[in-house]
């Protein structure tokens, strides 16, 4: 089993373009990436809750997301506040490392609910249904990593872990990651 902790794309120029998970998205520079991370909203920024993350190739598995410090570049976890940074540090950390992008931890201190519809099809009914699902929270929403999923960021909170099918809630113990690709 090999596990390698890089983008899912090879050499110097992985690190200077973003792509999804499986490089099946759209691929734009990280310039273009970390510009994009100021729609982000305001109110987030403020949260000393942000961790930059990078791909990890696991055999026969899809890439995981994994946490990083935005300071040491060391392991994040989600329940340990000395390992999270800045909005500015995670940003920084995109900027300057390789690290292929960054992430907001979900804990008791925010106000958020993280929903995660993952994997959207492009059939009409799984156009309608993520559509209801937009419409019914009219909130913060982004397209994941990959390009296929989406974030809906909400205030409030929910019992640990609820999942239904493919989309999964999270008020906290999570990490999500960030891109500003508004919808």
């Amino acid at each position: 089993m090999t596990n390698e902790s890089r983008h899912p794309g090879e050499g110097a120029a992985a690190r200077n373009v973003v792509l999804g998970s499986d490089d099946t998205s759209p691929a734009i520079s990280k310039t273009q990436a970390i510009e994009r991370l100021s729609n982000i909203p305001d109110e987030m920024k403020t949260y000393r809750s942000w961790v930059c993350w990078k791909y990890q190739l696991v055999f026969s598995e899809k890439p995981k997301k994994i946490p990083l410090n935005p300071s040491t570049g060391s392991f994040a976890s989600h329940s340990d506040q000395t390992s999270w940074g800045t909005f500015e540090q995670a940003v920084d950390a995109f900027r300057d490392q390789e690290c292929d992008g960054i992430g907001f931890v979900l804990s008791e201190a925010d106000p958020y609910t993280f929903i995660d519809l993952d994997d959207c099809g492009d059939d009409a009914e799984a156009i309608a249904v993520r559509e209801r699902i937009m419409a019914t929270f009219n909130s913060y929403t982004e397209r994941s990593p990959s390009g296929r999923g989406f974030h809906i960021i909400v205030r409030g909170n929910v019992p640990a872990g609820r999942r239904r099918g493919k989309v999964e809630v999270y008020s906290s113990q999570r990490f999500m990651t960030m891109t500003g690709d508004v919808v």
